[in-house]
């Protein structure tokens, strides 16, 4: 299993290097859970989240979301393909920068 995480979170940080946009990441988050487009979304999210809190933890966070301890995958991805949904004029944007705003608006920090 943790190698299976760790390939997920790998693939959803190098993904960011290709220019992945809110229409590739939608569509994989949408996408049958046994398809490739799925493990994209999965690795994408899973990959921005820990990545996050890296930063959050070195003490520099830039972009400050809050998600919460106990937040499962599957409600991230809801979260995302809400937000992605209900802005499709913004679908050409690249996928970290939706995410993280999608994020930030779901789960904002408390002053």
């Amino acid at each position: 299993m943790k190698l299976l995480i760790t390939l997920l979170v790998t693939l959803g940080i190098s993904m960011g290097s290709y220019g992945i946009d809110g229409n590739r990441l939608l569509a994989g988050c949408e996408s049958d859970l046994k398809d490739y487009a799925h493990g994209l979304c999965v690795g994408y999210v899973i990959g921005f989240v820990e990545s996050q809190d890296f930063i959050d933890e070195a003490g520099t966070p830039l972009y400050p979301s809050c998600v919460p301890d106990g937040v499962k995958w599957g409600q991230l991805r809801k979260v995302i393909v809400k937000f992605l949904k209900e802005r499709p004029e913004k679908l050409h944007f690249k996928a970290g920068a939706l995410v993280r705003v999608s994020l930030m608006k779901a789960f904002p920090c408390k002053d």
